[in-house]
């Protein structure tokens, strides 16, 4: 009797051991909402980036859902997500190998390394983050992005436009009505006359307006630079209007009265119904420049779109700049972000952030935040 008591007794402490240790517990179960944006040669004309949410039971569904985003980014995707689970407390901060760079709104993480990664992923998910992340296959290397406060699952009404642009989940900006242009002469400063008006530091005019990022001056204290994060966030993450049948539709490329550049649509908009449907939506491929030529609007095209809440980023004009010549001679934007040696960039084979090369001179759009 006592030897079938004793065995009995092992199997239930063998039992709730087995429960202590069960990796599938209720703590592991949450729900992910995510957004494969497609890019490139892979996403079609008509493609529409759809935002959906999945029920995750076990860390193995976690694990492989993590292994999905990573797959998707190294097909040239950018993966957005978060968690509706409670947050738990920070732990931190990484301990894998990688470039970890945290300030007031974001934190920044790259690596080579694809476990690091879902690691890192992971975390920022456990700490309640929205969570965005890429593969560049030119380095090899994964950049994520996670920002302090989930968005709200909610879709946005496509009914009233408002010229407000979300650069962080709990910040909003406007935007300059033009670029900064500076006068050698006389040391003033003033904003372009239009959103697409451009200059070039050759043409016989004492104006220019491509600066050196340490020579920049402020117009006031309430106009400022988007920083990297908050650049990668308006072109990247956040959620908006639906344009041309693509949902959170952010950006397209474009030519406005004849000048090449990008315009960005605020997170509530409505597109005028006399002007032409944009094609190349969200398109920030290497391998495709579409709606570089085929969104052509005229002056009176972009007053309507103006008036709508969208902006215009116009690239240079063709001029010498030592040998940055063939960089600039296809109205490629580049735009000074407020972190150092890193813009924002618009051209032919690319819309997103980059590293600016030394000595290099670019443009400026001041934005203020919404109060």
């Amino acid at each position: 009797m006592k030897t079938r008591f004793y065995i009995l007794l092992a199997a239930v402490l063998c039992c709730l051991t087995a429960c202590e240790k069960n990796p599938e517990s209720s703590d592991k179960q949450r729900d992910i909402t995510y957004t494969v944006t497609t890019v490139g040669t892979q996403r079609a004309a008509s493609a529409v980036d759809k935002t959906t949410t999945v029920h995750l039971e076990t860390e193995a569904e976690w694990q492989a859902l993590l292994d999905r985003f990573c797959d998707y980014a190294e097909n040239g995707s950018v993966v957005t997500f978060y968690g509706t689970q409670a947050p738990l407390p920070a732990k931190g901060g990484p301990s894998q190998a990688g470039s970890l760079r945290t300030t007031k709104d974001a934190t920044t993480f790259s690596t080579t390394d694809r476990e690091a990664m879902k690691r890192w992923m992971a975390q920022m998910e456990d700490e309640g983050m929205t969570v965005t992340v890429s593969f560049d296959p030119n380095t090899g290397t994964w950049n994520g992005t996670a920002y302090a406060t989930a968005p709200q699952p909610d879709p946005i009404s496509d009914t009233v436009a408002a010229p407000f642009f979300s650069v962080s989940a709990s910040r909003q900006v406007t935007f300059a009505t033009g670029n900064l242009q500076y006068n050698a002469v006389t040391g003033e400063y003033r904003m372009a006359a239009s959103q697409y008006a451009t200059l070039c530091i050759t043409s016989d005019s004492n104006w220019t307006d491509l600066f050196e990022q340490d020579t920049i001056r402020h117009l006031g204290d309430e106009w400022r630079l988007l920083s990297l994060a908050e650049a990668r966030y308006l072109i990247e993450v956040r959620f908006c209007s639906t344009v041309a049948g693509v949902e959170n539709a952010r950006y397209a490329r474009a030519k406005v009265a004849g000048v090449h550049g990008l315009i960005i649509f605020p997170d509530l908009f409505v597109w005028p119904d006399s002007v032409a449907l944009p094609v190349g939506v969200n398109n920030n491929g290497f391998s495709t420049a579409e709606g570089w030529d085929d969104n052509d609007y005229s002056v009176a095209d972009w007053q309507q779109l103006e008036a709508a809440g969208a902006v215009f980023l116009p690239g240079t004009n063709p001029c010498y700049y030592g040998e940055m010549y063939l960089y600039y001679a296809d109205g490629i934007a580049a735009y000074w972000t407020s972190t150092p040696d890193q813009i924002l960039v618009s051209g032919p084979s690319q819309v997103g952030t980059n590293s600016s090369w030394e000595n290099e001179k670019h443009a400026i759009r001041y934005i203020r935040d919404n109060q």
